[in-house]
């Protein structure tokens, strides 16, 4: 690209200087010709008035006097010894210069039946015009040389950032996402620049949360995949009296390790888009009515409480919004005691959901986070896992208390502009809603 840009500049400075050198040399040789022909016609004035008073003329270098009487002969000085047709037409009273012969002609009557004729090497002339039309061509084809000179500056310019993004995205195709791309000042090539950087972020972040949700779905697998292998091992050991209720234990575990591993993919690779809205009130009782029956058949219930303002629209998908709700209930009903209370609040601008419950916790942050889903849960998801899909909408889940036990849910905010197209926000009076 750079030899074509290079090539093109030039071959567009070489057109116009010709261009302008052709007319250019037509007029400076015009432009000389007639300058000669008034030298001449000077030189012929002055002559005649010395031939008229004095009856002499002074030499001039390189020029031809001559005069003739009434009948066209030359009588004094040099040139044809019969008048030419310049001759006849100033005995005739019509003064005429001409070029002919690579001379300059030029004729005036001096009385009635004399004229003078002068005549000069044209070759003067077009001495004076080559030379012109030279210096002219000269600065045409330092214009056309100088044009090499920017072109090639200018092509180096246009291709180095061109090179630069070239460079980019290879190192995106071997997997470098952490290049920067320089910026050169020129805002076409800056535009495709960010949008690269911008590509390199999503997909590192895209790398990042499969990768922390492979290593969570790994060592959330691994324990129950071990306990199916123990359980296989036994009933081929010792055989009980109804295998078939074994076989369909270990198929519902299969089939639920399946659908976590699928889930878990599937909402890795779904970025969350612009038109994604979770509306945190419609989120927390749809939570509160799924548990409502396992709480209650502990004697236990769930309760939402919700904001006295306007709640705030979330950009963070609902699916991953129901399963953190899920997995924090779930812990509540089997580790926690009392009513779980699920409340849609704000804090510093953006919205959360926060699910306590009157008992207390005593494990440790890491044993919390790291944890595997308890046995014979619905969802099959513990905390890690939870917390990176969190993570991965731009939120975050995190112990507010430990007694009484409650966890934070903090969502992403959404903008004011998406909020204003298709969601509308939900308007909820304060209310603690038992369910």
């Amino acid at each position: 690209m750079r030899r074509r840009v290079t090539v093109s500049l030039v071959l567009m400075t070489a057109l116009a200087a010709i261009a302008l050198a052709i007319p250019g040399s037509l007029a400076l040789r015009a432009s000389n010709h007639h300058a000669q022909s008034i030298e001449l016609q000077k030189e012929t004035a002055v002559a005649a008035f010395q031939l008229e008073n004095t009856g002499t003329i002074a030499d001039v270098a390189e020029h031809e006097f001559g005069v003739y009487d009434a009948s066209g002969l030359l009588i004094q000085g040099s040139g044809p010894a019969v008048g030419d047709r310049v001759v006849r037409s100033a005995l005739e009273g019509a003064p005429l210069l001409v070029r002919d012969n690579g001379e300059t002609i030029d004729a005036v009557p001096v009385t009635k039946d004399r004229a003078l004729r002068v005549s000069e090497d044209s070759w003067e002339g077009e001495r004076n015009t080559l030379a012109a039309v030279t210096k002219f061509d000269a600065i045409a084809l330092a214009i056309v040389l100088l044009s090499v000179v920017v072109a090639v500056l200018v092509s180096r310019r246009l291709t180095r950032p061109l090179d630069a993004l070239v460079s980019s995205t290879e190192q995106l195709g071997i997997g470098d996402f952490t290049t920067q791309t320089p910026r050169s000042g020129l805002a076409e090539f800056d535009v495709v620049a960010v949008a690269i950087d911008r590509a390199a972020t999503q997909l590192s972040m895209l790398m990042i949360r499969e990768r922390k949700l492979t290593a969570h779905a790994a060592h959330q697998i691994i324990g129950p995949l071990s306990s199916l292998r123990v359980a296989v091992e036994v009933e081929m050991a010792a055989p009980g009296p109804d295998p078939d209720a074994v076989w369909q234990d270990l198929l519902r575990a299969i089939d639920r390790m399946h659908d976590v591993l699928t889930t878990l993919m599937t909402i890795s690779r779904e970025a969350p888009g612009p038109g994604t809205v979770t509306d945190p009130v419609d989120a927390a009782q749809r939570a509160a009515i799924r548990w409502a029956q396992p709480f209650q058949s502990v004697g236990r219930s769930v309760v939402v409480v919700t904001p006295t303002v306007d709640a705030l629209l979330s950009a963070s998908r609902p699916a991953v919004v129901d399963i953190a709700l899920d997995v924090l209930l779930d812990n509540a009903i089997r580790h926690g005691r009392g009513t779980a209370t699920i409340t849609v609040a704000h804090r510093d601008g953006v919205p959360v959901i926060r699910v306590a419950d009157q008992g207390e916790l005593t494990a440790d942050d890491h044993d919390l986070f790291h944890a595997e889903p308890a046995a014979g849960s619905t969802h099959g998801f513990g905390l890690g896992i939870v917390a990176s899909l969190v993570e991965a909408e731009n939120g975050r889940v995190q112990l507010l208390r430990r007694q009484p036990t409650t966890f934070e849910l903090i969502l992403p905010l959404l903008d004011a502009s998406a909020a204003s197209g298709d969601a509308e926000l939900v308007s909820v009076g304060a209310a603690a809603t038992g369910i």
